[in-house]
Order: structure tokens, then C-alpha cells, then sequence
């Protein structure tokens, strides 16, 4: 039995050293912070369900604001709010009417 290390055991033994001359409480610290930083990049980007939630939650109040017409007419303004409010309550009231219609017997 040799006791003569190669150079790769010694690396390999190197790379425990600090995890076993750490103390519990710094090794508690280092994972803290790790997780931290995990949870801030986390907060920072979206996963794909919510972004697109977000975004289509987004476009649709725009779309029922008006925020495609122009400023500067206030009756076309109004126009399109009214008329988009209106065809959604008539989705919603035609939804309801074939519901009670043909589902709820």
C-alpha cells in the first residue's frame, strides 16, 4: 500500500478542506446567502405561467380602456368604451342564456 499521494487525490482532498475547517455557523451563512440569491433572481423573472397571465390580464384591460384610439377624440374615446363594455356583457348574458339552456337540466 502506497502512501504517496498523486497530485489528483491531493485536489480532491483540497477540495473538502474548507467545508470541514468551516464552522456550523458559517456554513449556515453561506447557504442562507445562496438562497437569498436564488429567491432574488426568482422575483426577478417570471415563470411562464404568471407572464402570461400578466400579459394577457394587461392587454385586456387595454383593450376594454380604449387605449388604442386616439386622445384626441373624446367621443370615439367613450365610444369604443361603451361598445366593449356592452359586447362583453352580451358574451356573458348569451353564456349564461345556452348554460340554463342545455347544461343545467
Amino acid at each position: 500500500m502506497a502512501t504517496a499521494s498523486t497530485p489528483v487525490e491531493l485536489v480532491a482532498m483540497a477540495a473538502y478542506v474548507p467545508l470541514m475547517s468551516q464552522s456550523q455557523h458559517e456554513r449556515d451563512e453561506a447557504q442562507r446567502r445562496e438562497a437569498l440569491a436564488t429567491l432574488d433572481q426568482l422575483r426577478e423573472g417570471d415563470t411562464f405561467a404568471s407572464s402570461v397571465l400578466a400579459r394577457t390580464a394587461r392587454r385586456a384591460g387595454e383593450h376594454f380602456a380604449a387605449k388604442d384610439a386616439t386622445a384626441e377624440d373624446r367621443v370615439e374615446l367613450w365610444g369604443r368604451r361603451i361598445g366593449r363594455a356592452l359586447s362583453l356583457a352580451g358574451l356573458v348574458a348569451l353564456a349564461t342564456y345556452l348554460y340554463f339552456t342545455y347544461f343545467a337540466k
